[in-house]
């Protein structure tokens, strides 16, 4: 159930920051859900960049320990996987297809809970 929510939640989160945003589209909805994509939207949506913003903003959260641009493809990469089991269990009778096979193969490349942003981490 928890997998199930997590990425409801995430989708509706993504609608949400796109809408306040007014970049509400599917391809963008969609294009934030996956790895190498997502930076295209991101950068986008950042352009052209205001000095002002960086400057008050961007200097002191892009310290935090939680801001995670550089690992946003490895996130979504995980993302990816638990997304495609979510929609095999929900949409295949539990069987996986090739999706989730190939996001399952992308998933166990990443070695490292650093790549995560994590200092550890399961692995299946």
């Amino acid at each position: 159930m928890l997998l199930f929510n997590l990425c409801a939640v995430f989708e509706g989160w993504i609608g949400h920051v796109l809408d306040q945003l007014s970049a509400l589209t599917r391809d963008n909805e969609k294009d934030l859900q996956f790895p190498t994509r997502a930076q295209v939207v991101v950068n986008n949506l950042t352009q052209p960049e205001s000095t002002t913003m960086k400057q008050c903003f961007f200097a002191r959260l892009s310290k935090e320990p939680k801001y995670a641009l550089a690992n946003l493809d490895n996130l979504l990469t995980c993302y990816r996987y638990f997304k495609e089991v979510r929609n095999s269990l929900m949409h295949g009778g539990g069987m996986a297809d090739n999706r989730t096979v190939d996001a399952y193969n992308d998933y166990r490349k990443i070695k490292h809970p650093a790549d995560l942003g994590l200092r550890d981490c399961l692995k299946t």
